[in-house]
């Protein structure tokens, strides 16, 4: 198994430039660069399990790809409740990878438990993992990305729940393009450099001044970046941060 689980949420139409790379704004670094998918900045130090990443984070983000593939092919958002459900809970996913992508520590201790004789392997641990197990070391230590797990998969309903009730729009900017924050923000779930969802908004295209006003708002409550294909196309994010 991989150190890393991938966190970023990335749009299922292409944001990468020619030489498939991102351009992203570090906010901690205060300073823009080039990134690929790869990227360490768009990753989570085992945050939360394997069985949980391929069972319901996978489902949810092969049903999202689903209706996004149906709306790049066809220009248009369908109606359907299930298709609505299904962007609704990719964009909870999104946030909730985002609000529990750090751990304090890997390991925590367990009072009370009586040490055990068997000893797994790194191998069999895994392979428990994978098969969706939460594994007790003999020392009594409980993976805490395993506890992890439960407070993601709670964490998404919780936000689904939150959602208003109102249904997606499809928008399109015109002139401009949408940038992607590191957490979601106002509704928005960026598609490809000129199409995006909004929950409540009604489908059609927006000025320059509403594309603005969205990247504006995506950009204050980002915490640790924004990405796009070009920053610099972007309307709303203030030019002073970028080289």
């Amino acid at each position: 198994m991989g150190q890393f689980s991938m966190v970023i949420y990335t749009p299922p139409g292409s944001l990468l430039s020619g030489n498939q790379q991102v351009h992203l704004f570090d906010i901690r670094q205060a300073k823009d660069r080039f990134a690929r998918p790869e990227d360490p900045l768009f990753c989570a130090d085992r945050a939360w399990s394997h069985g949980t990443e391929v069972g319901i984070m996978k489902a949810i983000e092969d049903r999202f790809q689903e209706v996004a593939n149906r709306i790049l092919s066809s220009g248009r958002l369908s109606s359907s409740n299930q298709d609505s459900e299904a962007v609704a809970e990719f964009y909870s996913l999104w946030q909730a990878r985002a609000e529990h992508r750090y751990l304090s520590e890997q390991d925590i201790k367990l009072e009370g438990v009586v040490p055990g004789r068997n000893v797994l392997s790194m191998d069999e641990r895994e392979r428990l993992e994978k098969c969706g197990a939460f594994v007790i070391l003999g020392d009594g230590t409980f993976p805490m990305r395993d506890a992890n797990s439960i407070i993601v998969t709670f964490s998404i309903y919780k936000h689904k729940a939150e959602l208003p009730s109102e249904p997606w729009g499809l928008i399109e900017a015109c002139d401009g393009e949408f940038c992607v924050p590191d957490k979601p923000a106002d509704g928005v779930l960026p598609l490809t450099p000129s199409l995006a969802l909004r929950v409540g908004a009604p489908s059609g295209q927006i000025t320059r001044d509403g594309l603005a006003d969205l990247n504006r708002r995506m950009f204050v409550g980002a915490e640790e970046y924004v990405f796009a294909r070009d920053l610099a196309k972007c309307p709303g994010i203030p030019m002073a941060h970028l080289a």
